[in-house]
């Protein structure tokens, strides 16, 4: 790279609009660099918009918003694969009360242990929990569900707000490794997920190589499902969340 130039204002300076990614450097703009000969752009990002006051956003409102979107039927059958803490009963809970059943399954001790704290607390009766890796999704659900959410583990990105060396201590190879469990996760998750449901995959991360590409990946050689909705959410947005989720619904077979 020889020649660029800096994108004052991008993240930095001001205070955010909501709506400043739609009008304030658009693809005509980027076009525009390129014809008079620079190669690259500097986008800054101050400090202030990935850390708050306190050192920490915690903020589930991405997960509100993710299930807004959502065809969500408890009769019908709700699953949940935990490969990382995230909130997703939390918001189940709040949409839904206490009485609706799920099967949760968890990767390791940590997420199961969480999930059991959270079934204590808010008498979430109709949780059954159960410890498996995410090649054994399909033998830990006895028969397809209506909504299936699916959170592997993956890069935590999000770390970013807490860690802002973060970026010293990623290696390509463990990203490589994640991308690998996110492919392998949704489609065994896919595979339980009935005729007309929903399949939901959801990841705390900006990386493309997790969230769309791994999407583009799973519809390309699973024709039976159909993108409907998917959203990557920035701690700048009134959500306040790093989530990217993606919501597949399941063609009605018609054998």
């Amino acid at each position: 790279y020889k020649k660029g130039i800096n994108l004052g204002g991008w993240i930095s300076q001001k205070k955010i609009d909501v709506n400043f990614k739609e009008d304030f450097i658009l693809e005509d703009d980027i076009k525009f660099i390129k014809s008079i000969g620079l190669d690259h752009v500097r986008l800054p990002v101050d400090f202030e918009y990935i850390y708050d006051e306190k050192n920490k956003i915690d903020n589930p409102l991405g997960y509100k918003l993710m299930c807004e979107e959502l065809d969500i039927d408890p009769l019908r059958g709700i699953a949940i694969y935990n490969g990382c803490s995230n909130h997703i009963l939390k918001e189940l809970y709040a949409v839904l009360g206490p009485f609706f059943k799920a099967d949760v399954l968890c990767n390791n001790q940590s997420t199961l242990v969480e999930a059991e704290t959270l079934k204590n607390r808010y008498h979430l009766e109709g949780l059954s929990l159960y410890e498996c890796p995410h090649t054994a999704i399909l033998t830990c659900i006895s028969k397809p569900v209506h909504t299936m959410f699916v959170s592997p583990e993956n890069s935590h990105f999000q770390s970013l707000i807490d860690s802002p060396e973060y970026f010293l201590r990623c290696k390509q190879e463990d990203l490589d490794k994640f991308i690998q469990i996110e492919k392998e996760s949704i489609l065994e998750a896919s595979k339980q997920v009935e005729d007309g449901g929903e399949l939901i995959y959801f990841v705390p991360t900006l990386c493309k190589n997790e969230t769309k590409r791994v999407v583009r990946d799973f519809l390309e050689n699973n024709k039976n499902f159909r993108l409907v909705n998917e959203k990557q959410l920035f701690t700048f947005d009134p959500y306040k969340s790093i989530l990217y989720f993606a919501i597949l619904r399941k063609e009605e077979s018609h054998d």
